[in-house]
């Protein structure tokens, strides 16, 4: 799940060689992703600045939720992701951050 889940969003969005791991081989995901006809089952993302922002959501089990973080010429930047009290979150929840120029 954990591969799988970063795999949905980036398969054939990106041509860079170095996401191979994170492409499907030989399947379109993409191209079933706009057959479904649903813009509601389409992985969007949420799209945020380098600027600082808060999102509170809840993803449900075997579930993930995809965030675009952008910004030109940014300096070191640190993403901290946290419970609803600041607390880290359960060993159970992954994340991935993938980096893209």
């Amino acid at each position: 799940m954990g591969s799988w889940a970063p795999m949905l969003y980036i398969d054939d969005r990106f041509t860079d060689a170095s996401l191979g791991r994170c492409q499907f081989k030989n399947f379109n995901l993409r191209s079933l992703e706009e057959a479904w006809g649903n813009p509601a089952a389409l992985l969007t993302p949420r799209a945020r600045s380098f600027a600082a922002f808060e999102d509170d959501f809840s993803v449900r089990a075997a579930s993930s939720a995809f965030f675009e973080i952008s910004g030109a010429a940014r300096p070191a930047t640190a993403v901290r992701i946290r419970d609803q009290s600041e607390n880290l979150l359960p060993g159970i929840i992954q994340v991935w951050i993938v980096r893209v120029e």
